[in-house]
């Protein structure tokens, strides 16, 4: 169906005993959340399933109500199907359980799997269907032709956001090579609607030529015109950028997107960070540069992958009434790689002030080992020792980044984006690369077994290995 169809048609192998006759069980930990400067994350899960993996949602929120559409293993049939649920925000209560709502196919393009749903609100008279809908679904599928995943877009239409009819003309968005043999195809849609009626922009990932993001318009919900590659300007990685995600602020005309960063976890299909973005007003999705915002990874949260983001979005697809914060669902995984059980939905909101991050170092007694870091931390067995100063959340004119790296139990940090060879844990921040106004040197030391940042050039007594930078000394 997509890029997604292609890692999920891995993880079942193998696993399909495992799971079948396995009891369903869904709950929602929505409200609690736990503070971080530039950053909210969730203490619990959004949406969890055991068994069952939870991946790439559509979320958006109307008044007191939030309205979940997302990805998830569908037992009988052993394949990916879409599941829906709604909350009351005031009563923290179900109004619709979670459910099942769309599955593959009999037969036809999207027998194989239906999965990475983006709904949005308008008034749409689809061709051979009647109407008006209120909600249109755009869909990624797959249809195993020659045994591989081929990737397309459907659009299925509804009153009730449970109830769907899909298009007889799906699919309506293919790739440019079609079928696409070996690759992935076309998929991962996110939408908009400008005009409330059925004038959408669809955003799509399109493999043909590349791993690209591209968007095309419609005024009727089913008929495109062509299709117009998104900038990657200024993105972190432009060499792994599918799975994006896209919401308008209509008050300014800025565009946020969040994109996932590459590359994946060695030897698993997912990956673990993905970063906010904005399109400053007046640049152009195809030729205009992103600016970072914040990053997203195993360093703020301590999930070992994180990947399918979709933005909270009103029911047309802005973001303009949870602004100056944008609040992410993504799905957090644990070190399996095939995760059915950890494979869950969960959010980060993030927070344009500060735009800073307190560089914190730890020590714990228990592994003789200190953690200097913006994010994630075992309370269990570290504590606060000091703020050693604040780094950037985003680049800023004369700073680099710093990451949180390791080695066994040793937590380090290091300005090398590939830890030196260790495991990557993440982005910090960004230090300073001179001594401006207001900063204080910071120094990498060692000694012997540990490492860890002092603002001691001595080291504290051991060893220095070398000036990580220039921290600020308030937020």
């Amino acid at each position: 169906m997509n890029g997604k169809n292609q890692k999920l048609s891995a993880r079942r192998l193998g696993k399909q005993s495992t799971i079948l006759g396995c009891i369903l069980l869904i709950c929602i930990l929505i409200f609690g959340v736990r503070a971080k400067a530039g950053f909210t994350l969730a203490n619990g899960t959004v949406i969890y399933r055991l068994p069952g993996y939870n991946y790439a949602p559509s979320v958006f929120q109307n008044g007191n109500v939030a309205y979940f559409w997302w990805c998830g293993y569908n037992q009988p049939l052993n394949a990916d199907s879409i599941y829906y649920a709604s909350i009351n925000l005031t009563t923290q209560t179900f109004i619709t359980s979670p459910e099942i709502v769309m599955v593959p196919s009999a037969s036809g393009w999207d027998k194989g799997n239906v999965c990475d749903p983006s709904v949005i609100q308008g008034s749409f008279y689809p061709p051979g269907l009647g109407g008006p809908y209120a909600y249109a679904m755009y869909y990624g599928a797959a249809l195993n032709k020659t045994g591989t995943p081929q990737g397309a877009v459907g659009v299925a239409f509804s009153n009730n956001g449970i109830n769907w009819t899909k298009y007889s003309g799906n699919p309506i968005i293919t790739p440019f090579v079609w079928p696409t043999g070996n690759t992935y195809g076309a998929g991962q849609p996110s939408t908009y609607n400008s005009n409330g009626g059925s004038n959408v922009t669809v955003f799509y990932t399109d493999t043909t030529y590349g791993l690209y993001t591209y968007m095309r318009t419609t005024t009727d919900g089913v008929h495109f015109g062509n299709a117009t590659q998104i900038s990657q300007a200024g993105l972190k990685s432009t060499a792994n950028t599918p799975d994006a995600d896209f919401g308008y602020d209509s008050n300014t005309g800025t565009w946020y997107a969040i994109f996932p960063d590459g590359p994946n976890r060695p030897g698993l299909p997912e990956r673990w960070s993905m970063t906010l973005y904005e399109m400053p007003p007046g640049q152009s999705l195809s030729s205009g540069t992103w600016q970072a915002l914040g990053t997203i990874d195993t360093n703020l949260t301590g999930n070992y992958l994180a990947d399918n983001p979709g933005l909270l979005r009103d029911m047309y697809g802005n973001v303009t009434a949870f602004l100056p914060n944008v609040e992410v669902f993504y799905s957090r995984g644990g070190t399996d790689g095939y995760p059915y059980n950890s494979w869950q939905l969960t959010f980060a909101v993030w927070n344009p002030s500060p735009s800073t991050l307190p560089f914190n170092r730890y020590y714990s007694a228990t592994y003789g080992d200190h953690w200097v870091t913006t994010g994630y931390y075992s309370s269990s067995y570290y504590h606060l020792e000091w703020t050693l100063g604040y780094l950037y959340m985003a680049p800023q004119s004369g700073t680099y980044a710093v990451y949180g790296c390791q080695i066994g139990n040793d937590h380090f940090v290091s300005t090398d984006s590939n830890c030196e060879g260790q495991f990557i844990l993440g982005l910090n921040g960004y230090i300073y690369s001179s001594n401006v106004a207001g900063t204080q040197a910071l120094y990498r030391c060692y000694t012997g077994t540990d490492h860890f940042v002092s603002q001691d050039p001595n080291c504290e007594g051991y060893r220095e290995e070398f000036r990580i930078g220039y921290a600020k000394t308030q937020p």
